[in-house]
């Protein structure tokens, strides 16, 4: 009790100043939140419009992170096919993609970089029965969102590169036994054509989680700005004791946890982190 004590009077003096520094951290957080949900929406908006920019011509050199995986498909037997630059709307920067073929030109990947992490999407692309609508196979590698929709399916797999690859040439199987091979994507005139389909019909699909998700981090967000403001209003305006609003505080946090928890919950589509151990063979 003689230790307790000192420990709960240095608390109540220091709990105003920490409501006000959360409150801060959590207005900060949502401006964030809230300029990531912009980005999002103005994405989703224009992706469909979205049209790659062929820099094969340019020097544009691979970053180092994605040498390896590189190297890696030219194993594989996959070819180079050039460069484009991709800009996102809402995106102020635009991004670059490496793209190669396999032998046959049924399947294609992407291959770019994230913040120094690397990331390759397998794609084929197939003309439905009504030739106005294609279907699509993606497997990403090592993440990516999961669909599973009668015209679109994308899987993640972050065993190996040779795993997803392995794995799309699985999931081109879905689809070959109904309307045969896809679309060969043999040069980089094929792959332009390949872009502007796949955007037009897929690209707000595949966004919508990704605004989703970020329209859920803002609701998270808000809430907790709420819950540190109401706590600063009581203590400062009203002039609860420390002790009383500590008390009370417990079940707030706890309840922030439990909205968050929700709101991730709620994002209907899933996504398949990148593993830490992921391998490139």
């Amino acid at each position: 009790m003689i230790l307790v004590s000192p420990i709960f009077d240095f608390l109540t003096r220091i709990f105003g100043p920490l409501l006000l520094v959360s409150l801060t951290a959590g207005v900060v957080n949502l401006a964030f939140r809230i300029r990531i949900w912009m980005r999002s929406l103005q994405t989703l908006r224009g992706i469909s419009n979205v049209v790659p920019i062929d820099v094969s011509g340019e020097t544009v050199l691979p970053p180092e992170e994605i040498h390896p995986i590189l190297i890696t498909l030219l194993s594989l037997n996959f070819k180079r096919l050039g460069e484009v630059q991709v800009k996102l709307p809402g995106h102020p920067s635009p991004h670059y993609r490496w793209v190669l073929a396999s032998p046959a030109g049924l399947t294609h990947a992407e291959v770019s970089s994230t913040d120094g992490r690397p990331m390759v999407v397998f794609a084929s692309l197939f003309t439905s029965p009504d030739p106005a609508r294609h279907a699509a196979a993606i497997t990403s590698y090592p993440a990516g969102f999961i669909f599973d929709e009668p015209d679109y399916k994308a899987h993640a797999v972050g065993d190996s590169l040779k795993a997803a690859y392995r794995h799309q040439l699985t999931l081109m199987m879905t689809y070959r036994v109904q309307m045969g091979d896809p679309l060969c994507v043999d040069n980089m005139l094929d792959f332009m054509i390949y872009s502007r389909i796949y955007n037009s019909e897929f690209g707000v699909m595949f966004y919508q989680p990704v605004a989703r998700k970020a329209g859920l981090s803002l609701i998270g967000s808000l809430y907790d700005v709420l819950v540190a403001a109401g706590v600063v209003v009581c203590y400062y305006l009203f002039d609860l004791q420390a002790a009383l609003l500590m008390a009370i505080s417990i079940p707030l946090l706890l309840s922030v946890f439990l909205v968050d928890n929700l709101l991730k919950r709620a994002c209907k589509v899933e996504y398949r982190p990148m593993s830490d151990d992921y391998s490139l063979f």
